[in-house]
């Protein structure tokens, strides 16, 4: 009965025949129901097999009222591909490169804890989460190409609101001081308190916003866009499509990394000349110029895509090619319809308030009927889940992978931005790459895709071990590291009492970070600390060369280490700026162990895309990568972030503080955070293989799937699992 049907309707004829499906995609193709749609007046969309011509044209590029023929050079499925490959790398670079290298620097330079600035990366995903099922509803009927021109527009402004704080903020005030604080009778220690400070105006909020409004920008391009992609490349090649444009999505956080690097290694201010080192802990770099950069860019890349028709030539008969062989398609009840989501108010000849509000209350409850209806395919739901988990360790992950590098191996942030965007794009782009080759080289399609992604799972667990690559955490005395005797007194870090003979009448100021190493191999949170009388500079000038000599503290602990029963000197202590290094060379395998585990994580990208467009019917492939979009965000995005960083808040040492209020934390517990970022990283790895897992064996079950693929002649590949 299936060929039969299917003969007929290749001959251009629609046979209604009542038939048994079985399957996660039952719920999606029968179900009337949920979706009881008019029967259609005119001839089934079949029809079109046998009208369509494989030159048939489409709109012309080119604004409305000037589209010249040598315009037209750009109206071809390769150029849309690069204006797209373009807008989601500027897209990528901004979100998963930059946001991942200046959220510690934004977190220094307005005092925020790693949980509150983990929340400004999850607002980009609220902005997404609020707008993406509207958008992917009636972007499957809409000016596509418009409507992702628009998205890039906005993602501008909002690159540049996250800059803004910087602008109208005034200068940076660095903890650093450039004159002596030391032990030194006649210093005045109460210059050198931190003093209460109320921060640049709304610049928090500004933050927030500016990333709400880069996700909302970001809305169409991976909904419409998509499936935009998938219109326009024909069978053969809607594999490299898809994979091209993921990979420009991996090489742009590889870029965002390495722009972070150059300009995170120039001060905050640019008008200042006097400021601390880069390898100061107080130092700042400047962290918005990358956003500046992205807002041009976006804004400039903006006008081809707006110029786009709403079809590209050639797109129909490529679209009623992939309509044989696409998944339930014997009766086309979807977004592709003719007369899908019409209502009461379509039928009438009313106008008027009141028919417009009809009209939006019954286009909401279609919308709602077809939301149920995706939602009830096991396939695509386990599918979702399993990038769900992805997506939380992955979002999680991203904006603290730097601090990782700094913390845990005393590298400075350029260098760290650096060592990540190489990782990204050996990684990330090389996985998405190699993905997409395979599947076309091995003909993956349904439930085999499906096998694939649990595979790649797998492996990926075996490369999360790479946070268990860790260094010592610098000691720190008075902090980690107590005096002789433990002659340290005080309820909090605001009024503490050091009674020590070497530091007891320093009246050195607590609450302040201005760390020295000394040459008895431990760090002090300040000179005075130290009980350093003294300082000179090198003959070069430069403040982080100098060196604070008459320790007082660091010549008894020599003398301790060394036997000297107390006798100490204190023109035997002597210390130079900067936290004191670990030796450790375990750099190098993290940045492998890592590279490796972002290869695996992206190698999933392109076979989950493509097992959420073939276990749902072509005519709701726009609503049903929304749908997938909305659970990811809400399970995996959102949360990741502010998960990860309540955990490393937790395993802070030591926190800036503002008037006795907490900051943002100056050292962690090398220890704690190494522990923390492994186990929520393998739970979240461990979850993700049994979706995977589960969606393969749901596919297999598939006999409708199975059925259709047997009785059509597919263009896509073996079909067995």
């Amino acid at each position: 009965m299936t060929g039969a049907r299917t003969k007929l309707a290749d001959q251009g004829m629609e046979l209604n025949v009542p038939e048994k499906r079985d399957g996660p995609t039952a719920s999606l193709v029968a179900d009337q129901n949920l979706l009881d749609y008019p029967k259609m007046s005119t001839p089934s969309s079949s029809i079109l097999a046998s009208t369509v011509d494989k030159t048939s044209e489409g709109g012309k590029f080119g604004p409305s009222c000037f589209t010249p023929s040598w315009l037209q050079l750009f109206n071809t499925p390769k150029w849309f591909l690069f204006f797209l490959c373009l807008f989601v790398m500027c897209q990528s670079m901004t979100v998963s490169g930059m946001n991942g290298v200046v959220i510690p620097t934004v977190e220094k330079r307005y005092q925020l804890s790693s949980e509150r600035s983990g929340f400004i990366t999850s607002a980009y995903e609220i902005g997404v989460a609020l707008f993406i099922l509207p958008v992917s509803y009636f972007g499957e009927r809409a000016h596509k190409p418009r409507w992702l021109g628009i998205g890039c527009l906005l993602q501008g402004i909002g690159a540049m609101m996250f800059a803004l704080p910087q602008f109208i903020g005034g200068k940076y005030v660095a903890d650093h001081v450039q004159d002596m604080e030391s032990c030194a009778a006649g210093v005045n220690h109460s210059l050198y308190a931190s003093e209460c400070s109320t921060g640049v105006p709304a610049a928090y909020t500004l933050l927030v916003l500016g990333q709400c409004l880069i996700g909302v920008g970001v809305l169409p391009l991976y909904t419409v866009g998509i499936t935009f992609l998938d219109e326009i490349a024909g069978p053969d090649t809607v594999h490299y499509f898809i994979g091209i444009f993921y990979t420009f999505a991996a090489i742009g956080p590889a870029i965002g990394y390495l722009l972070g690097s150059v300009f995170l290694s120039q001060y905050v201010d640019l008008s200042v000349t006097d400021h601390p080192d880069p390898d100061d802990p107080n130092f700042v770099g400047r962290w918005w110029a990358g956003y500046v950069l992205a807002w041009i860019a976006l804004t400039v890349l903006s006008l081809p895509l707006l110029m786009y028709p709403q079809q590209l030539p050639n797109t129909a008969w490529i679209m009623e090619e992939k309509r044989k062989t696409q998944l339930g398609t014997g009766k086309s009840s979807g977004s592709g319809h003719p007369e899908f989501g019409r209502t009461r108010a379509n039928d009438t000849k009313e106008t008027g308030f009141v028919a417009q509000v009809n009209y939006l209350i019954g286009e909401m409850w279609v919308m709602l009927k077809a939301i149920t209806a995706l939602v009830l395919s096991p396939v695509l739901l386990t599918n979702t889940l399993g990038d769900s988990t992805e997506s939380f360790a992955v979002s999680g992950i991203i904006p603290f992978i730097t601090k990782y590098f700094t913390s845990q191996f005393g590298v400075t942030a350029s260098t760290a931005s650096a060592l990540t965007g190489a990782a990204s794009v050996v990684g990330a782009a090389g996985g998405i790459l190699f993905s997409s080759w395979l599947m076309k080289y091995r003909k993956v399609t349904g439930p085999r895709l499906a096998k694939y992604t649990a595979g790649i799972a797998l492996v990926a667990v075996f490369f999360v071990p790479a946070f268990l690559v860790r260094c010592d955490s610098v000691p720190i005395v008075g902090v980690t590291r107590p005096y002789p005797g433990n002659s340290v007194s005080g309820a909090n870090r605001c009024n503490l009492n050091y009674t020590h003979s070497c530091v007891s009448s320093c009246g050195c100021v607590s609450e302040r970070y201005d760390p020295v190493c000394g040459n008895d191999g431990f760090t002090y949170p300040t000179p005075c600390l130290a009980g350093c009388q003294a300082f000179r500079n090198a003959t070069s000038g430069k403040t982080s060369e100098r060196t604070y000599v008459n320790c007082s503290c660091i010549a008894l602990n020599l003398d301790s280490s060394t036997g000297g029963g107390g006798g100490y000197s204190a023109v035997n202590g002597t210390a130079s700026l900067g936290t004191c290094k670990i030796s450790c060379s375990r750099l190098p395998l993290f940045v492998v162990l890592l590279s490796g585990l972002m290869f695996f994580t992206f190698m999933n990208n392109v076979p989950s895309i493509e097992v959420m467009l073939q276990c749902v019917p072509a005519d709701r492939r726009t609503l049903a990568t929304g749908v997938q979009w909305l659970i990811i965000r809400i399970i995996g995005n959102v949360p990741g972030p502010v998960f990860y960083g309540y955990l490393l808040d937790k395993g802070c040492r030591l926190w800036h503080l503002n008037c006795c209020t907490e900051g943002n934390c100056w050292e962690y517990d090398n220890v704690h955070m190494s522990n923390s970022m492994f186990a929520a990283s393998m739970g979240c790895k461990v979850l993700s293989f049994g979706a995977f897992f589960l969606s393969w064996r749901l596919f297999v079950r598939d006999k409708n799937w199975l059925g259709h693929a047997k009785n059509q002649k597919s263009t896509f590949g073996s079909t067995s699992d």
